[in-house]
């Protein structure tokens, strides 16, 4: 990588090599710079879960902040069935 967070290049990347859209993407993050980041990669289901070091953080544009990963478990099933079901096509 040559530019680092808030700067959307690894995500950009990421999408790139996965061949993945970025509205059938999430992005979990623990800074204000890497939810900056997947939101300029236009990757608008970011959830945060800040650390000791950036609780402090500004994370307006947040799906969700939760205080740990395990909190965030039913919210990321729920929408993950969500993107599924939309991206799936009828028979």
């Amino acid at each position: 990588m040559k530019r680092k967070k808030p700067d959307p290049e690894v995500f950009v990347l990421a999408l790139k090599q996965l061949g993945v859209e970025a509205d059938n993407c999430i992005v979990i993050e623990d800074s204000e710079a890497g939810l900056k980041a997947a939101l300029r990669a236009e990757i608008d289901t970011v959830y945060i879960t800040p650390s000791l070091f950036t609780q402090h953080h500004c994370f307006d544009g947040a799906s969700e902040v939760a205080e740990d990963a395990t909190a965030l478990l039913p919210i990321i099933s729920q929408v993950l069935k969500s993107k599924a079901r939309t991206t799936t096509t009828p028979n």
